[in-house]
């Protein structure tokens, strides 16, 4: 596909996606895939997760990249991660033309403790770009199985944490582990880690979740 012609695409998508604004349209349902923005050269797809009068919340589909929840190994909420400034600053930038981030909404994002060890969680943040939660990574995903993702060819490469016999990865969540030297993750399996791991452990993904006007 040539430069002209993907821009062209990423225009009309912003048109369908603006009139479905206008309009209440309900372009999308829960499960749903939708292609929007690339990373770093590679389209991202979406998995809807929940769908509102005019708006969609949306996680990658596949694990995009591998960070570190923080640089440092220090006492760290959502708040104060540089996986959050990553995320909020940096990758929003890459990922997304103009047209496409104006889709994108500011959200209120709850940062509660950790229901099962009650970790302080942190004050609440306002993001373009978030992690889901502990109880978000288990409220909009059904089984173990659909919460499992693969990572893409950039994340191996980053160094993710995949397992060989079925090629998922590991990723982070945005609540804190069983202190705040840890942060909650998922397995290659889909399941739920809430005691967490080290704040700057490099090896696990990535899945950003936002929240899109349609």
């Amino acid at each position: 596909m040539t430069p002209i012609l993907r821009k062209a695409l990423r225009l009309c998508l912003f048109v369908i996606l603006c009139l479905s604004a206008a309009y209440g349209a309900r372009a999308a349902e829960v499960g749903d895939r939708i292609s929007l923005g690339h990373y770093p050269e590679e389209e991202i797809e979406w998995r809807v997760l929940a769908v509102e009068e005019d708006r969609i919340l949306i996680i990658s589909d596949k694990i995009l990249d591998a960070q570190p929840y923080n640089g440092e190994q220090t006492d760290t909420t959502w708040e104060t991660s540089t996986l959050r400034d990553w995320l909020n600053h940096v990758f929003i930038e890459d990922a997304f033309t103009p047209e496409e981030r104006k889709l994108i909404c500011s959200t209120l994002v709850v940062n509660g403790g950790n229901p099962e060890y009650d970790t302080f969680g942190g004050t609440d943040t306002d993001d373009f770009i978030f992690l889901l939660s502990i109880e978000e990574a288990a409220d909009y995903f059904e089984s173990d199985d659909e919460r499992g993702a693969e990572p893409t060819e950039y994340a191996r490469e980053r160094g993710v944490f995949m397992w060989e016999e079925n090629g998922m990865g590991w990723w982070w969540l945005r609540s804190p582990g069983d202190s705040v030297l840890n942060a909650a993750f998922v397995i290659d399996f889909g399941q739920i880690m809430s005691e967490g791991d080290f704040v700057n452990h490099s090896l696990y993904g990535v899945r950003p979740a936002l929240w899109l006007i349609f």
